[in-house]
C-alpha cells in the first residue's frame, strides 16, 4: 500500500493524513514489520515476520503481485563482500521483476 492508500483506508480515524501515514509507515519499517518496494513506491507486510535481514521480492509486471523470496544466505554473502570491499551496508532489498506463475495471473500464461 502507499501512504495515500493507508489514509484512504483509515479515513475518519483520528487526524489521519499523508504525513501521519508516512510517519506510521516509517515506524513499522523501523520495527522490521514492513518493507518498502522502492520501484513501486509501496509498502508490503513481511510474511516472514519482523526482520531486518536483507530480502528479495519478486514483482509480477502483469498482475502486480509481490512475493517475498527467502534467500538470506546469498544476500548475507553480498553484505560480507561489500564489507570486505570497505562498504557498510545499512539496508538491502533486491527487487526482481518478471512474471509470476500464479493461478490468478492470466497475463503471465503462455498463449494456447
Amino acid at each position: 500500500m502507499t501512504a495515500y492508500e493507508v489514509v484512504q483506508r483509515l479515513g475518519g480515524i483520528g487526524a489521519m493524513n499523508a504525513p501521519t501515514a508516512y510517519r506510521a509507515l516509517d515506524f513499522l519499517e523501523a520495527l522490521g514489520l514492513i518493507r518498502k518496494i522502492t520501484s513501486l513506491r509501496k509498502y508490503v507486510v513481511l510474511r516472514s515476520g519482523p526482520t531486518h535481514e536483507p530480502l528479495v521480492f519478486g514483482i509480477c509486471e502483469a498482475c502486480g503481485a509481490v512475493q517475498e523470496i527467502e534467500d538470506t544466505a546469498s544476500l548475507n554473502s553480498l553484505v560480507v563482500n561489500a564489507q570486505t570491499a570497505g562498504f557498510a551496508t545499512r539496508h538491502l532489498t533486491v527487487e526482481l521483476k518478471g512474471l509470476c506463475l500464479g493461478v490468478a495471473c492470466s497475463l503471465s500464461k503462455p498463449a494456447a
